[in-house]
């Protein structure tokens, strides 16, 4: 049936479901990605979904990951609530800040350090949850995991004395591409989605540094009350 007919549905969910595979069927029947040889289609570029709410967006957003279409979301509920954005505000927490264990455990699951919760327990039962401490041969983690605990905490640390010593902006953009947070973040969550928001986080601390003065602390601290109030919302 027809997905914009409301009597084909029986309830707001599933139209809104139906609705979204029908979007997603002729995105894929008539758009074509950049550089296709087929100059007849529309470039994916060209189109856009406009909603009146966030509150449903992730039945269009499933619906366009199922179809393999790429996609950029303009919300900011949407980007505040992204787990590459969270994994971000922790790296740089800890950057300033390496007491703050809540932010680096947040760190040490993300792909950054991909740890599991065993790696994590186990780092944390030898008493090298600090990133200035390397993980010992004696602790309970594989040769394999401790040597990549040791180089991370090694990159966190060499970052960490630099914090301060120059633009906020540049720092955040250096710290983001010597950790590969955007790759790294990018492969493991929803690809061009992500590193637009990871990009537009960069724009963000270079606004804050250039337009506020503001520091590494002060920026963090901005950024966690516009998550609250995100998911206030």
């Amino acid at each position: 049936g027809d997905p914009h007919d409301p009597d084909s549905s029986p309830n707001a969910d599933e139209s809104r479901g139906r609705e979204a595979a029908w979007i997603a069927r002729w995105i894929s029947e008539n758009c074509a990605p950049a550089g296709s040889p087929r100059k007849t289609r529309r470039r994916l570029a060209d189109i856009a979904l406009l909603v009146r709410s966030t509150t449903a967006l992730g039945v269009y957003i499933q619906a366009l990951k199922d179809a393999e279409i790429p996609y950029v979301v303009e919300s900011d509920k949407h980007f505040f609530e992204a787990q590459e954005i969270l994994d971000a505000i922790n790296l740089l927490s800890v950057l300033d800040d390496p007491h703050d264990d809540i932010s680096l455990v947040g760190l040490l699951r993300s792909p950054l350090a991909a740890l599991s919760d065993a790696e994590l327990y186990a780092l944390r039962s030898a008493g090298r949850l600090d990133l200035r401490r390397d993980a010992p041969p004696g602790a309970a983690l594989s040769a394999r995991a401790r040597e990549r605990v040791s180089r991370f905490y090694g990159l966190l640390r060499g970052l960490h004395a630099q914090a301060g010593s120059e633009p906020l902006g540049e720092f955040v953009r250096r710290s983001l591409s010597m950790t590969f947070l955007t790759e790294l973040t990018a492969a493991s969550y929803s690809g061009s989605q992500t590193a637009s928001n990871i990009e537009k986080f960069a724009r963000l601390a270079e606004q804050a540094g250039e337009g506020r003065g503001s520091t590494l602390k002060e920026f963090v601290a901005g950024m966690r009350r516009s998550i609250a109030s995100a998911q206030d919302e």
